[in-house]
C-alpha cells in the first residue's frame, strides 16, 4: 500500500508541477488583440485601398489625414467616426481615380467595424 500511496503522490506531483511551467496559449489574443484577423484580412485592405492605392496617401509624410500602418492611427479615426463616414456614408474613400472598394470588401470592414474592429499594432 505505501509503494501505490508513493506512486499516486510522485504523478500528482509531477502533474502538478508540468503546470507551472506551461505557456499561455499565443493564438489567443491578449487584450482584444486580434492579429490574426486584423493582419490577414482587415490590413491587406487598408494597404491596398487606402495607403497603395493612392500613393502618398494615409502613409507617414503621406497626403491622407492619418497614418494607417498604424492600427492606433486607424483606431482613432474609427472612434472619431470619421473613417465610417468616408468609407461607407460619403464614399469617397479611396478617392475618385483610384481602384475603389469591392462590395466584399465593403461588407468585410463593415462587420469588423460593427463588431468593434479588434486589431493591433
Amino acid at each position: 500500500m505505501k509503494i501505490h500511496l508513493t506512486v499516486i503522490v510522485a504523478v500528482m506531483i509531477a502533474a502538478t508541477s508540468s503546470c507551472l511551467n506551461d505557456k499561455p496559449d499565443e493564438t489567443v489574443p491578449a487584450s482584444g488583440c486580434d492579429t490574426t484577423y486584423y493582419g490577414t484580412t482587415i490590413y491587406p485592405i487598408i494597404q491596398t485601398k487606402c495607403m497603395g492605392n493612392n500613393p502618398a496617401c494615409h502613409i507617414t509624410g503621406g497626403s491622407g489625414n492619418g497614418d494607417y500602418s498604424k492600427f492606433v492611427n486607424l483606431k482613432q479615426k474609427i472612434d472619431n467616426g470619421s473613417f465610417q463616414d468616408r468609407v461607407f456614408v460619403v464614399k469617397d474613400m479611396p478617392p475618385a481615380g483610384y481602384e475603389q472598394l469591392t462590395q466584399a470588401e465593403l461588407d468585410i470592414l463593415t462587420d469588423w467595424v460593427s463588431s468593434g474592429y479588434p486589431g493591433c499594432d
